[in-house]
């Protein structure tokens, strides 16, 4: 991370401003959200999403995402992931990802999923960098009409399949 110290805390109410600050700078394209400032507050009460901060040495809030632990599935879903652009290109993205991930195991999820916008090249070239995988194209995602990728990562180590003949999945270490 350049060298940059980052240290990761639950979002709290003294952090609304400048959540809100970080949401609207990237909103640049378009603004899916009539009140990000009550938007973020709403985020921060709901016991159903945890949203937390990536502050820097001094406290400065460098970034911030909301995960979802109530998607009904064994996989928590990012919400929402921001950086400020003071901060950008420093590997707090990586870092804020590689936090979810270990949240989702903490929490015994077995995976990760997100949405990017069709059009976030940069942002989709980062979650494929890491591992995600494309699961699906939706048409419409976004308020204002744009599509969105729907990426996964599975946390679990990939087995060999089990139609593999006996002799190889004792070679693998599977039982036979």
């Amino acid at each position: 991370m350049s060298g940059l110290q980052i240290a990761f805390r639950a979002a709290a109410r003294k952090d609304i401003k400048a959540i809100s600050a970080i949401f609207e700078a990237g909103l640049n394209r378009t603004h899916e959200f009539a009140n990000v400032t009550a938007y973020v507050r709403e985020q921060i009460n709901d016991a159903t999403i945890e949203t937390t901060v990536a502050t820097d040495k001094g406290g400065r809030i460098a970034g911030f995402m909301m995960v979802n632990l109530d998607t009904g599935d064994a996989a928590i879903t990012v919400d929402q992931l921001a950086v400020d652009s003071a901060f950008r290109n420093k590997g707090i993205a990586t870092a804020l990802l590689k936090h979810a991930e270990d949240l989702a195991l903490k929490k015994q999820f077995d995976a990760v999923t997100l949405y990017v916008r069709a059009d976030n090249d940069n942002a989709r070239r980062l979650y494929e960098g890491l591992g995600y995988k494309r699961l699906r194209w939706q048409s419409v995602y976004y308020r204002d009409g744009m599509a969105g990728h729907k990426l996964k990562k599975s946390l679990l180590p990939e087995r060999p399949s089990t139609w593999m003949p006996a002799f190889l999945r004792r070679w693998a270490g599977m039982t036979a």
